[in-house]
């Protein structure tokens, strides 16, 4: 939303395990599956879709092909996938996730892991952080400066930015 708000295109990719399933027409016409769902954001369902694209060498890249033909529109793509699932989609392409994690502990493993096996298995080096809680947690400043220090120490990578989203925002417009 707040890229929509400052006039950008966006689609988001919604691929993880947890998605909704895409459209069936998915596997021949995934333009077709692209519903708009605001001014300027687009969203696609896409549940399991980046492995039909997987190719001999294991990478899941033409995913990413296919969907910028999808909505060549699209100034900025969001995808959202399992950490499996995104090591096929960026190998051998340069990007920098955006790691996402809760005023949770489970949740900050997660991330780690995340990032932990992109470093691994694609050599991406740089991410950033969306974290998901209230702005007068005690735990907000620490939490980011912790994950700073261990995917620096332990991964030789760099969390380079991050930002605080309050989850209970906007949640009194019912």
């Amino acid at each position: 939303a707040v890229l929509a708000g400052q006039g950008r295109e966006v689609l988001v990719v919604d691929a993880a395990s947890s998605s909704p399933p895409p459209h069936e027409l998915a596997q021949l016409e995934l333009a077709s599956c692209v519903e708009c769902i605001a001014p300027r954001v687009a969203y696609l369902p896409a549940r399991g879709l980046p492995k039909a694209y997987v190719d001999t060498r294991g990478s899941a890249g033409a995913f990413i092909d296919a969907v910028q033909q999808a909505a060549p529109q699209a100034e900025v793509v969001l995808l959202h996938a399992d950490a499996a699932d995104l090591v096929r989609l960026f190998k051998h392409r340069a990007a920098r996730p955006l790691l996402l994690g809760a005023d949770h502990p489970e949740s900050i493993k997660h991330a780690y892991a995340s990032a932990k096996l992109l470093v691994q298995r694609c050599g991406l080096m740089t991410f950033d952080l969306l974290l998901a809680a209230p702005p007068q947690s005690p735990r907000v400043a620490s939490i980011a400066a912790s994950l700073a220090g261990c995917v620096e120490n332990f991964l030789g990578a760099m969390l380079r930015l991050s930002a605080l989203v309050d989850p209970a925002a906007g949640s009194d417009e019912d």
